[in-house]
């Protein structure tokens, strides 16, 4: 059985759908819900995030890496209670066990708060202030985009010493580049803080770069309502098309999928 609608969109509906509509659905529209295989990559990034935002408001008192280090804990107990075989869970080919992939992971985040906590020190930028005089951080939105509510959270809008004010998303693993959600990153700043805003970056913390800047002019709202849209279209019309390619050797839900898996029938109907 699965649902027919959901009501409000989102950043990650939209990335996901985009990125392989069949693991889409079965991530998302089957019910009972499909049990996801756990990985420490998705411990790391829900970490970060939750280490930055965790260091950046209690003034920077404590070295991220710490908050990571208790984050990461916390995130990796949380997956273990929801599977606690080991077996089931998705590792790197290049690691022999899930117990050290999750060891490994754990280095990888903490050198990487270390070097994110040397780079905020050093930049020229300073969080920006929200009008309820807290810091942009981890800022929540919900919007309408013609008839489409869509919700989401901004990881951090930025601004420097000539008064530029621009939205910055972290990415903890791999390069992408869907600019979509930089720009309905700068729609909202706009829309919700009336900010004058036409620049938004990724910054890739395994590398410890900046994706480059990234004009987010284009992004208009009409543009972006096309998109919201036609995202709204293809979930009411049951438009889950597979997307094969390198990716799916990290899907969650690749056991179910029909184009690559061999598990529950559910996943067919």
């Amino acid at each position: 059985m699965t649902d027919d609608k959901r009501y409000t969109r989102s950043v990650s509906q939209l990335k996901s759908y985009t990125r392989c509509g069949q693991a889409y659905f079965l991530e998302r529209m089957v019910r009972p819900r499909l049990p996801e295989a756990p990985a420490a990559w998705t411990a790391l990034g829900s970490a970060f995030h939750a280490a930055y935002e965790g260091w950046e408001l209690t003034s920077r008192q404590q070295p991220l890496a710490d908050w990571f280090d208790r984050a990461y804990e916390m995130e990796i107990s949380k997956l273990k209670e929801r599977q606690p075989d080991l077996s089931q869970w998705l590792k790197r080919p290049n690691v022999r066990t899930v117990e050290r992939d999750i060891e490994l992971y754990a280095e990888i985040g903490r050198k990487q708060a270390e070097a994110y906590q040397e780079h905020c020190e050093e930049a020229g930028w300073v969080l920006y202030e929200l009008p309820n005089g807290l810091p942009a951080l981890e800022v929540s939105f919900e919007i309408n985009l013609g008839g489409v509510p869509v919700r989401g959270t901004i990881d951090s809008i930025l601004e420097w010493p000539d008064g530029r004010v621009t939205v910055r998303d972290l990415k903890t693993g791999n390069v992408e580049e869907d600019n979509r959600q930089l720009g309905l990153y700068r729609h909202v700043a706009i829309e919700q803080f009336g900010l004058d805003l036409r620049w938004g970056e990724f910054w890739y913390t395994k590398r410890g770069v900046s994706g480059g800047w990234v004009d987010l002019t284009r992004y208009t709202k009409e543009y972006l309502t096309e998109v919201y849209e036609a995202l709204d279209r293809g979930i009411d019309n049951r438009v889950f098309l597979a997307r094969p390619g390198s990716h799916c050797e990290m899907c969650g839900v690749k056991p179910y999928c029909p184009e690559k898996g061999w598990l529950d029938e559910r996943s067919r109907q």
